[in-house]
């Protein structure tokens, strides 16, 4: 494999008179880990790196970013990394609490073009950053990565996780690899190129979503991103070979867990609903503008609710039916996300999301290759 010397925005951007507008990074990949009270778990995530087998001459980095942790996740760190690898592993402090934040401030530190974040509990294979290089310089069109995931258990899973394998980020995003939507990708071990995201930035991308909070198991931050970044007409790309393993302890196998989780879906998705219909063809349109109200959104999330729970007094007590369980999680999210937002936040989020599209939409040419 090739390795450039540099790489920027093919054109460049236009210059807004930042030193960020002609930057441009080296090429390699910079692997961000965003932790929290992470201590416990960060050994077998840091072995598998040390374990890389990169192509010869393609430089790399890990960051750990130590976000308001209160263990002693950055001492780990720095003791399980050898201070003779070829590679440095570098520690960062986030003291604002959410996965947004730690996202961010990774990206900010990072050295090199290609960006692959990795979560402290996902194995990586050995090839892993060797093929996330080399697919982004296969793929000049594509602006982001998803591979996928193989779940490793604490405990025996119970029968309904494959069903639900997806909320867990285990298993593949597609049959083979290619172009998926960026929706459907994962942000377990989601990579991206560093100047699309610096190109996001300068027109104005700010994250609406904090996705994971402590304990808390909101979501979507993600998403929100790779569909941005589709807006400026860069590509999702699913790769197989980009292989990790997830370790699910025994507490996250529960009924209980997986409800919390489908009701973080469903409070993420009030955001990601504007984001996802910003494209659409109706979405100017008036009917497109009553559709997408706040008022339409809560009447759509309160039936849905309605009927979730419809289905779950004539399936469950039938058959003992799972899903409608988690069909009400997901519909209680949506309706309490979208009633905690109110319509003017909402209308001001929404005209955000379309300024952001509309902005992409005109400079499109200048950004996708």
């Amino acid at each position: 494999m090739s390795v450039p010397d540099t790489i920027s925005p093919k054109p460049p951007l236009p210059d807004t008179g930042s030193p960020e507008a002609t930057a441009r990074y080296p090429w390699g990949v910079s692997v961000i880990i965003c932790c929290h009270n992470s201590a416990g778990r960060l050994a077998p995530t840091l072995e598998h790196l040390l374990k890389q087998r990169d192509a010869p001459g393609l430089p790399w980095e890990v960051i750990v970013v130590d976000n308001a942790s209160s263990d002693h996740t950055a001492a780990t760190a720095r003791s399980l990394w050898p201070e003779s690898h070829p590679r440095p592993l570098k520690v960062v402090q986030e003291d604002k609490l959410g996965l947004t934040h730690a996202r961010v401030k990774g990206l900010s530190e990072a050295r090199y073009e290609c960006i692959s974040f990795v979560d402290d509990d996902n194995w990586v294979c050995p090839e892993w950053v060797q093929t996330v290089a080399e697919t982004f310089e296969t793929h000049p069109e594509v602006g982001m990565l998803s591979g996928r995931g193989e779940g490793v258990f604490e405990a025996t899973p119970p029968p309904w996780f494959y069903k639900h394998q997806r909320a867990y980020v285990v298993g593949g995003v597609s049959h083979s690899a290619g172009v998926i939507a960026p929706a459907d990708a994962y942000g377990a071990g989601m990579c991206l190129r560093r100047s699309v995201w610096d190109a996001l930035r300068r027109i104005g991308f700010r994250f609406i979503l904090d996705d994971r909070r402590g304990l808390a198991l909101t979501s979507g931050g993600d998403v929100e991103l790779m569909v941005s970044m589709s807006f400026m007409g860069w590509q999702a790309w699913y790769e197989p070979r980009l292989c990790y393993k997830h370790w699910i302890p025994r507490g996250r196998l529960t009924t209980a867990y997986i409800r919390r989780l489908y009701r973080g879906f469903g409070m993420a998705s009030t955001v990601l609903g504007i984001y996802l219909s910003a494209g659409t063809p109706k979405a100017r349109t008036i009917l497109g503008y009553v559709q997408s109200s706040w008022l339409w959104r809560v009447l759509r999330n309160v039936r849905t609710l309605f009927a979730a729970l419809l289905s779950y007094f004539v399936r469950v007590r039938r058959d003992g039916a799972f899903e409608p369980v988690l069909s009400i999680e997901w519909a209680i999210g949506a309706v309490v996300a979208v009633a905690l937002t109110g319509p003017v936040r909402y209308q001001k989020r929404q005209k955000s999301v379309h300024r952001l599209y509309d902005t992409c939409k005109g400079l499109k040419q200048l950004w996708a290759p």
